[in-house]
């Protein structure tokens, strides 16, 4: 019996052995964590994208209106080159025009260079004169959204904000405001802000709220969307020479520029 008993106490004292490593091996084990979900905070983000634009000196943009959303129906086509503190180069293509128009804003100016008659090449000085105005959107600055916008949600490369009112209307062609008026005094347009590279950003303004069809343009609601980068080429606008600028009705007194 004696043979016995001691084989019970080195059974015994094996499993005393085999559990306490277990325990021990079980301990020396972290137990797997949970996977750590980034919560992105909307306002930090939105002025991750907007600063750099606000803050530079020379922007490049351009910009495509779409009368009812639809990327098929394109009205026009605007390029840009904001230089602050002097003003900007713009150039204005309309889907039912096949001529070009070409803009500079100077100081409080707006000039028309003209591409026909015998002032070809030379300024008009439309700045009182609506009707030259209608292709130029009511804002110059295509920074403008950056400092009115309400963000309302971010996601990874993007931030959803909204304009409250008539502000989005400045995006706008001037010769669609009034027609599109009465769309936006009571309701809020979103307005998509989307990074393009380490510089560029886009924006579309949506007019009105309306459900997400396709594209991220939405069909029924007029849309203009805005690509721009803060510009490498820091020169400034060149002013027209002298004589060049005259108002409308009138003409130039100085041989116009060859170029245009």
């Amino acid at each position: 019996m004696a043979w016995f008993r001691l084989a019970l106490v080195v059974v015994a004292w094996a499993v005393t052995l085999t559990g306490c490593t277990t325990q021990e091996s079980e301990k020396s084990v972290p137990a797997p964590s949970s996977p750590v979900t980034e919560v992105l905070d909307e306002d930090e983000q939105f002025a991750s994208y907007a600063e750099p634009l606000i803050e530079a000196e020379v922007i490049e943009w351009s910009s495509v209106t779409y009368d009812d959303g639809s990327l098929d129906d394109e009205v026009m086509a605007v390029t840009g080159r904001l230089v602050r503190g002097q003003g900007s180069e713009v150039t204005v293509t309309v889907a039912t025009n096949p001529v070009d128009m070409s803009f500079l804003v100077w100081g409080d100016q707006v000039l028309r260079r003209l591409t026909a008659g015998p002032a070809t090449g030379c300024w008009v000085d439309v700045t009182d004169t609506p009707r030259w105005l209608k292709p130029l959107p009511a804002q110059l600055d295509p920074t403008y959204p950056l400092t009115r916008v309400r963000v309302v949600r971010a996601a990874v490369s993007s931030v959803t904000t909204m304009f409250t009112g008539s502000d989005a209307l400045d995006a706008f062609p001037r010769g669609l405001v009034r027609t599109l008026s009465n769309r936006s005094e009571t309701s809020e347009s979103e307005v998509h802000v989307a990074t393009r590279s380490d510089s560029a950003i886009a924006y579309t303004v949506h007019l009105g709220f309306i459900p997400l069809v396709e594209d991220s343009h939405r069909l029924g609601s007029p849309a203009v969307e805005v690509i721009m980068t803060p510009s490498s080429d820091d020169s400034p606008l060149e002013e027209p020479p002298p004589g060049t600028v005259f108002q409308v009705g009138g003409a130039p007194t100085a041989p116009c520029p060859a170029e245009v």
